[in-house]
């Protein structure tokens, strides 16, 4: 573990031999059992007279709810602070608010306590000669009748603390804290520009500064005069997208963080010294000569006007016949958006739309590609569901790893039967009805009802934005006056950043997901749905199932340790890892998206199934050990497991005796096809692997015995798209295939990760797509591990918004702000013509094709075995 900051750490064992798995605020994280002991250090506290525990420590997390690592792998951990424990008090959903003002903090940035304007009172027990507090005849702490005014964003907890807010019933606290706060927003507002604005009451778009001086009441003439050195302070009008007024600054630290913690692009900093100090961007340059790619991070964490977005720099979108334009106000009125920042929602507010409908409009279909989540303003949806009925292939493997490895077969078939034609189960969902209301729309043939969601419910659709993957399910209005926000998926990554909003969005996600994901294992599929068994199973599991992430290179369980849970591969890939008699490790295997591992472990350990094995199958258990894992199992990128504990496994195992036969089944036959994998296998699974090739969908591979080097695939690519080319013939080997420089429309894309105007995302045919208003920041760049995409200068210089720019965005004559580079990666040319990838069309030689990373594998295989 990493050491904790502000006060001396404890020392953490870090011995290998004593590191375990452990899940951690939803997280599965390595560490010590000393480390994980103290997960359950509470802390007794009194928060405004009523008392409350809270932990000493907790998990140090990034701005989108991740933890924080360390050079070494370990995860992070903080001291909690008062401000942690106030929030969690106070804010128990979206819309709550916490009595205590913040400035220069924010939730998702590190805390700097540079303002001062958080102040708390605190008081301290009296303490015996023994260490212990002091306590009355009652046995209630008595505590010191002195007091300190903290920084609560800054100051860490201790046992038995007594915390006065804002909302404390003591005057006396109250009173101190009032005054100390007014004092200091009003030395803040002295140094700007316009120290009465907050006094102008049809100024509804207040920086966060002016709002606050607004709450406390601070008086309409400043005592004190404003400062000469920011009175002379300049502004910076050389971006295109950005205005600096160093005027404005109250050197909150606020832009640095946003600009170094969150985007990590490292370009702003301090500059001077005393009163002269200032921001400034690269080697005190002007923001747009810098190195500043203009996402507008420091802009929208900015409490004042020293960083604003200008009005031109407003992209806009297109609107459908059923959506209208919101106010700000508008969608500051919904309760999960009051904490995403006011510049954030005047850059974005076009992308926001209220949409209405009627009952039995439909908003979405199952099997889309979900690009916007959608929150409720009035009126109820029915969510009906498809669950494709499931084409299980079995894969020979060992006892242990391949035997779990049935693939739910996502890829389209060569038939061309229909949607509706399919064969489809039921599924629950976890909303407000269990059963059809009276006035519920007409069900068809192939789906079924699943539940009812209203306003209460906040939000639908939100997984598929995230995750994205397709659509689980159809929503349809239930009555004739329906309203939806729909926002997109920067706006609920945003949303992430609050940890009230963070816990709902996991907490509907979590339930959620579990109805949908457990119809992929296989033997709770021969139950009926709707029937008695299939909601006792729903109801036991519902707040026992763990839905965990896991970030690449995570162990997940090791080999030779006990298995604790059945895990379900909702999200990623996770490979199998095995050591030889010399304690080698080796790649054996990986398992995607709807396989599960770890039951069968659980399962040869009861004796009632293990009875049942034959003399051969038992001999291959007994290799191994019953009930101990043979395998280490490894997230090879973001993974996320639905996760069943070993003591509700073994309940549902004896209670359900239908699910009890079909598990002893399934131990059997997986049994009877173990194979010991050979070198080569080995060899191609780790090459196919390190490759990252398990997450491609869609890769463009040359044989490299048919292919004469024509070069014609370049050609034609750079003829389909006005001479810009979108792959480039070199790229990694896989036995003798060559895997291009060309998208590989992953099935987990990286390149996702942090645009801030959401221009990049799937297409109908699950390929990547790069909208018209990206913007040229190159963050899509960055992340794509494989290089495939490129940042290229417009043929023709394009206009959309204003301002003036030597970055990626420039001005025109007229002062209008074009784009100079975008960035381009293969469309698999849906926009041509062809309708078909001109690369492979256009090879004379049969040599370039497009397949999955799992085809390409099973080709391999079949090649070495001919």
């Amino acid at each position: 573990m990493a050491d904790l900051s502000e006060k001396q750490s404890p020392s953490f064992a870090r011995r290998e031999y004593e590191l375990q798995e452990y899940t951690v605020e939803g997280q599965i994280v390595t560490l010590s059992p000393a480390d994980a002991a103290k997960q359950d250090d509470l802390l007794n506290l009194i928060i405004d007279g009523n008392p409350f525990e809270f932990p000493r420590t907790v998990m140090a997390l990034d701005a989108y709810g991740s933890p924080v690592y360390d050079k070494s792998g370990d995860v992070t951990y903080r001291y909690s602070t008062i401000y942690d424990a106030v929030d969690k008090y106070y804010r128990t959903q979206p819309g709550d608010e916490n009595p205590i003002p913040i400035l220069c903090h924010q939730q998702h940035l590190k805390s700097v306590a540079m303002c001062r304007v958080c102040m708390v009172a605190v008081q301290g027990p009296e303490m015996e000669r023994s260490g212990e507090p002091r306590r009355d005849e009652n046995g209630s702490v008595i505590y010191s009748s002195r007091s300190t005014l903290v920084p609560s964003c800054h100051r860490t907890l201790d046992d038995y603390l007594n915390i006065h807010t804002p909302r404390t019933p003591h005057e006396k606290f109250r009173s101190q804290i009032r005054r100390l706060g007014e004092l200091t927003v009003e030395l803040l507002m002295c140094d700007q520009a316009n120290p009465q604005r907050h006094l102008q009451t049809e100024d509804k778009q207040l920086p966060e500064l002016y709002k606050l001086a607004r709450q406390v009441d601070v008086p309409s003439l400043p005592r004190f005069p404003r400062s000469s050195s920011h009175a002379t302070r300049t502004t910076d009008t050389s971006s295109s997208m950005i205005k600096v007024d160093h005027g404005a600054c109250i050197m909150c630290d606020r832009c640095i963080r946003g600009c170094t913690d969150v985007k990590h692009n490292n370009v702003i900093g301090r500059t001077g010294s005393g009163y002269q100090t200032r921001i400034s961007f690269d080697l005190d340059q002007p923001m747009g000569d810098s190195s500043c790619v203009e996402c507008g991070e420091c802009a929208i964490s900015c409490p004042t006007d020293a960083l604003t977005i200008n009005e031109q720099n407003i992209p806009q979108m297109d609107r459908e016949s059923n959506s209208s334009e919101m106010t700000i106000e508008e969608i500051q009125a919904h309760p999960l958006l009051k904490t995403v920042p006011q510049k954030y929602l005047s850059f974005i507010k076009h992308s926001f739309s209220r949409k209405t409908y009627r009952r039995g409009d439909v908003i979405f279909r199952e099997g889309e590609i979900g690009q916007t989540a959608f929150l409720m303003e009035k009126g109820r949806f029915q969510i009906s569901a498809l669950s494709r009925q499931k084409t299980l292939k079995k894969h020979e493997g060992s006892v242990f790893s391949l035997m779990t490895r049935f693939r739910f077969d996502m890829e389209k078939d060569d038939s061309s039967e229909s949607h509706s034609q399919k064969t489809y189960n039921t599924f629950t969902y976890g909303g407000t009805f269990s059963s059809p209301p009276k006035d519920s729309l007409k069900i068809l043939p192939d789906h079924a009802f699943v539940s009812v969601v209203t306003k209460a419910d906040h939000i639908f659709g939100e997984a598929s934005c995230l995750n994205n993957y397709p659509r689980a399910f159809t929503v349809e209005a239930m009555d004739d006056e329906c309203s939806v926000i729909e926002i997109r998926r920067n706006i609920v990554l945003m949303l992430m950043r609050d940890r009230s909003s963070r816990e709902l969005l996991e907490k509907l996600y979590r339930e959620r997901a579990m109805g949908v994901d457990l119809k992929k294992i296989e033997y709770f599929s021969s139950l009926d749905e709707a029937g008695q068994e299939m909601r006792r199973i729903e109801r036991l599991l519902k707040d026992q199932v763990e839905l965990t992430k896991v970030r690449p290179g995570q162990i997940i369980t090791r080999e030779g340790a006990e298995s604790n849970f059945l895990n379900l591969v909702r999200i990623g890939f996770v490979r199998i890892e095995k050591k030889t008699a010399g304690g080698e490790t080796y790649v054996e295997s990986y398992l995607g998206p709807g396989n599960h591992f770890g039951d069968l472990e659980m399962l040869v350990d009861i004796d009632s199934c293990y009875d049942t094995l034959n003399d051969t199958q038992q001999n291959t258990v007994d290799q191994y050990g019953r009930g101990l894992n043979q395998a280490s199992y490894v997230a090879m990128d973001n993974v996320e497991l639905l996760r069943i504990p070993k003591e509700i496994f073994l309940e549902i195992y004896t209670q359900y005796p239908m699910i009890a036969q079909a598990m002893r089944t399934l131990t059997r036959e997986t049994l009877d096809k173990i194979r010991v994998m050979q070198p080569t296998d080995i060899g191609a699974m780790k090459n196919f692997l390190d490759q990252g090739l398990a997450n491609a969908q869609n890769l463009l591979v040359i044989d490299l015995l048919k292919c004469t080097r024509c070069d014609e695939c370049t050609k034609a690519c750079s003829d389909a798209h006005l001479g810009t080319t979108r792959l480039i013939r070199e790229g990694l080997r896989f036995d003798k295939y060559l895997v291009t420089s060309s998208c590989r429309s992953c099935r987990d894309p990286y390149c996702m990760l942090g645009c801030p105007v959401d221009a990049i995302h799937r297409g109908p045919d699950f390929n990547m797509k790069i909208e018209s208003w990206c913007i040229g920041c190159g963050l899509c760049e960055e992340h794509c591990p494989y290089g495939n995409i490129n940042m290229q200068p417009l043929p023709e210089k394009k206009s959309w918004w204003g301002g003036q720019s030597k970055g990626p965005i420039e001005a025109d004559a007229d002062g209008r702000a074009v784009i100079k580079i975008q960035a381009t990666i293969c469309d698999l040319c849906t926009e041509t013509s062809s309708k078909q990838p001109s690369c492979v069309y256009a090879c004379p030689h049969d040599a370039a094709h497009r397949m999955s990373g799992e085809k390409l594998l099973n080709l391999v295989d079949l090649e070495s075995r001919a």
